[in-house]
């Protein structure tokens, strides 16, 4: 008899905490329109009118080191990169990897040379390091 109601109870506990969750995920993922590089922001239609198109696979989008060049990065070729997303997702590439990538209309980085795991959805900030 005991668990004829504990069962319905934890369920229903287990399925709240899931819509919570996904509350949750949805409100701190925005949607922004420029991206931050070194304390400057770009937006979208700024990056695309300044840098060259790449294609990759069956994605297209602009070329991530052409953006870093065009951003007025001193030594491009000596730093590493945080691509930061705007759920917080983060992954550092170095200059290597970011000439064989690029930035979805979408705003995700794709990169042809690494795992999918170094994708990052709609990114706002690029950091130097």
């Amino acid at each position: 008899m005991g668990k004829e109601r504990i069962l319905p109870l934890f369920a229903i506990a287990l399925l709240l905490t899931g819509c919570i969750a996904t509350l949750y995920v949805y409100a701190t993922t925005s949607n922004t329109q420029s991206i931050s590089i070194n304390n400057s922001e770009y937006s979208y239609e700024q990056i695309i009118t300044n840098t060259q198109p790449r294609i990759i696979d069956i994605y297209s989008g602009i070329a991530l080191d052409d953006f870093i060049i065009k951003a007025g990065i001193t030594d491009p070729t000596t730093h590493d990169y945080l691509i930061i997303g705007s759920d917080g997702y983060q992954k550092t590439v170095q200059w290597d990897h970011l000439t064989n990538g690029l930035l979805t209309p979408k705003g995700e980085a794709i990169f042809s040379n690494l795992a999918k795991a170094f994708r990052v959805k709609n990114v706002v900030q690029i950091k130097v390091i």
